[in-house]
């Protein structure tokens, strides 16, 4: 489509600038893939993944899934979103290894909550800024995006209207419950939760955390003894009914960690027999309900200086420890660091405008975090990268090129003691003299550019040839 301004995003919509000639040539221009796969890996260099276990990635705006290769190649696994149909046919021609689904993603994020550990976006993001359609608010579509993509990176799960309501009017709910209920949220939870953890081991205690998982519990629950629970806390028939119906004749698949399920219709002694006793009881419930623990996934978590590490049973098979967990979508290690889950969105602001729309949003879905800009001093190889921050935040990592090559930041002055050499009447270095081509060097290594070291030599006259 003919446009009058050069970026893609004035020529039309998505799904119809990347026809199939379009995703024909994200795939054969070696220099559209380099560029793809270098900031793919800058994306996923943001993220923080921990080292050593595979991850879930949403990537949105996939398109021919060249930004999914280098996440195969790193070790996780990938879902991708895309509008353009083409886009995506090319992917599944290169036989990519993630998930394809078309989608619009000003529609918002169609996934569970908590599914994803991260997302990246290369170049994507600023489409939403664009009005194609007399329905369409980028305002509104940003918010609808963002807010998504908070609960898949997050655990945090409602209820029916109708049955909250009836749990608080019967009191069925007490106050230690966080989820599922009005002013709270697993994060309230979890921050409630490491807060008594925390005061406990600055008073020099230890603490035991027993993180337990049930074996294919979304494929192994019972309808009958979940439906008559409710019925025997005095739902009314309408809302049994309704769940009952939801259940029968539905098919489900749990992802955990990138594998798939199938799809299916403390410091003493005592304190160390009161979990035990407590694992115990667990398990007692499980074997009743016809359900059993994942004994593979259920894990301690010992924390606190001194701690004497008790073990555990879950049944007759022993706990294993394990120094990190993931709790609610945060991460937490022996020392009680948090981290949550991240998503890098690569994008090419318009203008300062358009930026701080897209923050804007982003931070009011509930994100934290900032701006990262690589190589800010340079034209071309300046890129932006949104770094947002789900549950416990961290610190903004540094952008690429904003330091000299002594360490030194760009901004701040810089002395020496070298005698100034011969300038011109504008107060600059005369053309090709010595000073000249040594700014014009210090200048190519701040525009994040191969240049060689500085030596005696640079800049020497040579004799003229015979």
């Amino acid at each position: 489509m003919a446009g009058s301004g050069r970026r893609p995003e004035h020529r039309g919509p998505p799904e119809l600038f990347y026809d199939e000639a379009e995703a024909r040539k994200y795939t054969q221009n070696s220099r559209v893939v380099e560029i793809q796969s270098q900031m793919s890996e800058r994306a996923v260099e943001l993220l923080g993944l921990p080292e050593g276990r595979p991850c879930l990635l949403l990537d949105v705006g996939c398109g021919s899934g060249l930004s999914g290769d280098y996440i195969s190649d790193e070790g996780h696994y990938w879902i991708g979103m895309d509008i353009s149909p083409a886009m995506l046919d090319v992917a599944v021609e290169r036989e990519v290894e993630g998930d394809l689904l078309l989608a619009d993603v000003g529609h918002g994020i169609p996934f569970r909550p908590g599914m994803f550990d991260g997302c990246i976006s290369i170049s994507a993001v600023q489409w939403l800024c664009n009005a194609d359609k007399k329905s369409h608010s980028p305002s509104k579509r940003l918010y609808r995006f963002f807010s998504t993509l908070y609960t898949a990176l997050i655990m945090e799960q409602t209820l029916l209207e109708t049955t909250l309501r009836h749990m608080e009017n019967k009191e069925m709910i007490g106050d230690s419950q966080h989820s599922f209920t009005k002013a709270k949220s697993c994060l309230t939870n979890l921050v409630a939760f490491y807060d008594g953890v925390t005061a406990s081991v600055d008073k020099g205690r230890a603490a035991d955390i027993i993180y337990l998982d049930l074996c294919k519990a979304f494929d192994t629950v019972r309808h009958d003894i979940l439906v008559s629970k409710l019925e025997r806390h005095g739902f009314d028939g309408w809302t049994t009914q309704q769940i009952r119906n939801w259940l029968d004749g539905r098919t489900q698949r749990v992802v955990v960690n990138g594998s798939m399920s199938k799809w299916r219709t403390v410091d003493t002694l005592e304190g160390r027999d009161a979990i035990q006793r407590d694992l115990d009881r667990l398990e007692r419930w499980a074997c009743a309900n016809c359900m059993k623990f994942n004994k593979a996934k259920c894990k301690v978590l010992h924390v606190g200086r001194r701690n004497p590490k008790h073990n555990y049973r879950l049944g007759e098979e022993w706990v294993e420890s394990s120094p990190e967990e993931k709790d609610l979508g945060v991460l937490v290690d022996e020392k009680l660091n948090a981290r949550g889950s991240r998503a890098v969105l690569q994008l090419y602001p318009e203008n300062s405008e358009q930026l701080e729309l897209i923050t804007a949003q982003a931070m009011r879905a509930g994100f934290t975090g900032g701006m990262v800009v690589d190589y800010p001093n340079s034209a071309k190889a300046k890129k932006f990268f949104l770094c947002l921050f789900v549950g416990a935040s961290g610190m903004l990592p540094k952008g690429l090129g904003t330091e000299c090559a002594d360490g030194e930041e760009i901004h701040q002055a810089k002395f020496t003691n070298e005698r100034t050499r011969f300038r011109n009447t504008k107060g600059k270095s005369v053309k090709k003299s010595r000073d000249w081509i040594l700014e014009k060097k210090e200048r190519r290594r701040r525009q994040g550019k191969e240049v060689r070291a500085d030596t005696k030599y640079t800049g020497r006259k040579r004799r003229p040839r015979f």
